[in-house]
């Protein structure tokens, strides 16, 4: 895999190339620079891999939803991110204290960013607006080199998407 570092100017895009099974890609080109994958179902924790490092993320809580961010087999978070309430929207705090939001752009929900908590943008993530799949393009700000980890960022986000689409779309057949 190459590090993001190392994708200058490639266009990045996340795909489920199998839509029987809960495995995610993040391609630069032709190249594969990160995956998502669940072993056991949505419920479980996700593996998250990249050049840059390998992370598992978990999510939990009812009426404050958090994702817990730790490196792959430790038992210590290197980040916790809390949702406002499943909408979408929310604020990851790496273990240094710095803070990161996490939103919509747009008001169909098909585009999210990580900003800094001061509005510079990071990371910005469109779904595919033909297709009611789990897949679109990633883009990285000029500014992304002051984040944390640029990689973790674009799988964390990747997770919450499908997460949450998971979770709407669960409500909606609990209410159909």
């Amino acid at each position: 895999m190459k590090s993001i570092g190392d994708i200058n100017g490639l266009e990045i895009a996340w795909i489920q190339p199998d839509w029987s099974k809960w495995q995610f890609e993040i391609h630069a080109g032709e190249e594969i620079v990160g995956t998502l994958e669940w072993k056991a179902g949505l419920d479980s924790g996700a593996i998250a891999t990249s050049a840059d490092g390998a992370w598992s993320f978990k999510h939990g809580g009812f009426n404050h939803p958090w994702v817990r961010i730790r490196p792959e087999g430790k038992e210590w978070d290197i980040a916790r991110f809390h949702l406002s309430n499943w909408n979408g929207n929310g604020l990851l705090t790496l273990h240094d204290g710095r803070k990161l939001r996490w939103g919509f752009t747009n008001d169909r929900r098909t585009s999210w960013r990580w900003d800094w908590v001061n509005g510079i943008p990071l990371i910005s993530i469109r779904k595919a607006l033909e297709s009611e799949d789990n897949m679109g393009v990633i883009e990285i700000h000029p500014r992304w080199e002051s984040a944390p980890d640029a990689s973790l960022l674009m799988l964390l986000g990747c997770y919450l998407i499908v997460v949450l689409n998971w979770a709407d779309m669960s409500a909606e057949a609990l209410a159909g």
